[in-house]
């Protein structure tokens, strides 16, 4: 499990998507990500997201398909 908080950055979806591969991480818990029409950036598309309306202050990112 990953908790980070991602400050609005763009970038952020990258180094989450690099991080959680190399370490096995199955689930992230985001404070402030960066949404973009509703939806976070640079996240795997067969990631389970759950996020609120669009300028959500948190999101939690199942990576693990078990």
């Amino acid at each position: 499990m990953l908790q980070i908080n991602a400050q609005h950055s763009r970038m952020i979806g990258l180094e989450i998507r690099k991080l959680s591969e190399e370490e096995k991480i199955d689930v992230i818990c985001i404070q402030e990500p960066y949404v973009l029409k509703g939806k976070l950036t640079n996240i795997p598309s067969s990631a389970q997201v759950v996020l609120g309306k669009e300028n959500s202050k948190a999101a939690i990112i199942n990576l693990n398909k078990n």
